[in-house]
């Protein structure tokens, strides 16, 4: 009887030290300030859960429509506008948002002072400047993808190449590649030797005016991006 007391009395000092451990060798982590909120939500997706309006978003989400659906988030002063069959994910930018688009149409909206970015295909489209702008991509193929530009000017960046376009066109941006010639290559015992290097070029194509780009339906936002 003496023993089993002794034992209890030494359980009882030793729990609180291991609760303590086991609190200092795992510090809790503060979750991330949410970047949004969905407004709505119709047949759409977010990692494995259905979405739903109201629904909090944050810095990484993952966001996708079926082929019928759609879905609008406030990100911010901005909002984004994602259409048939399109995956995005979605990620903080200091003033703004930035939007991956993995596939589909995206149409994403600025308030003044504020900015966002599209990349696709590794092609950036931001607002060339801190003016309100509004602009639709929409992803062809791995090295196509139409842009319509319904408001701002805006820059369009991929590695060293920065071109800006103004509002009231669509675009076709298409990576081009070509292999460099046999003139730069390195000079070697047989002569010049090719360097086998590729390198992609950035080609931006007017198609028409926005207004009247076939097959692009632009977002003509009715509300202020603030608004909810």
């Amino acid at each position: 009887m003496r023993n089993l007391r002794y034992i209890l009395f030494l359980i009882s000092l030793t729990s609180p030290l291991i609760g303590s451990s086991a609190n200092a060798a795992a510090p809790g982590t503060p979750p991330s300030s949410p970047l949004g909120i969905v407004v709505s939500a119709e047949n759409s997706r977010v990692g494995v859960d259905t979405n739903y309006a109201g629904a909090t978003v944050y810095d990484g989400d993952r966001f996708a429509t079926q082929g019928d659906g759609t879905m609008r988030l406030r990100l911010g002063n901005g909002q984004l506008l994602l259409f048939h069959a399109t995956a995005v994910i979605v990620h903080a930018v200091p003033s703004g948002f930035s939007v991956n688009l993995d596939g589909g149409t995206a149409s994403a909206a600025s308030s003044e002072g504020h900015t966002f970015e599209l990349i696709v295909n590794g092609i950036s489209i931001r607002p060339a400047d801190a003016h309100r702008a509004v602009a639709q991509v929409e992803r062809v193929n791995s090295t196509e993808a139409i842009l319509v530009v319904e408001q701002g000017n805006l820059k369009i960046a991929m590695g060293d190449e920065v071109r800006t376009v103004a509002a009231g066109n669509s675009y076709k941006l298409e990576i081009a590649g070509s292999e460099e010639s046999l003139s730069s290559g390195e000079q070697g015992p047989q002569g010049t030797v090719p360097t086998g290097r590729n390198r992609n070029k950035l080609l931006i194509i007017i198609i028409a005016a926005a207004a009247a780009a076939t097959g692009i339906v632009i977002w003509r936002a009715t509300v202020s991006p603030t608004a909810p």
